[in-house]
């Protein structure tokens, strides 16, 4: 594992003045992650991130990086296993991979 500089985006909010951070940093730091993803999306074999919260986004002198890849999974025509759906079945909650409707509690 390499070592990534920076500081995770959990700590630079729990760090923020009142726990909230300016409205700017938000939206630019989100654009950014966004781009990393569209990117990972679009690769001719496309990697889906699984594990996306603030501890896992690095800020490293402005520019953000996505760390933990550990349980990401790599979409190759070998175990993309439902293509008449249009979506990866493993990518699917449990409740819709049984096709079952949602249901709210009582």
């Amino acid at each position: 594992m390499d070592f990534v500089a920076g500081t995770s985006l959990d700590k630079v909010a729990k760090n923020a003045p009142g726990g909230q951070l300016p409205e700017d940093f938000v939206v630019s730091k989100m654009t950014q992650l966004a781009l990393i993803l569209i990117y990972l999306h679009s690769l001719p074999e496309p990697i889906i991130y699984r594990d996306l919260k603030p501890g896992n986004v690095m800020l490293d002198n402005g520019a953000i990086k996505l760390l933990d890849f550990g349980i990401s999974e790599q979409i190759t025509p070998s175990n993309y296993t439902n293509p008449s759906s249009g979506r990866h079945s493993r990518l699917r909650s449990p409740r819709a991979a049984d096709n079952r409707r949602a249901t709210r509690p009582a």
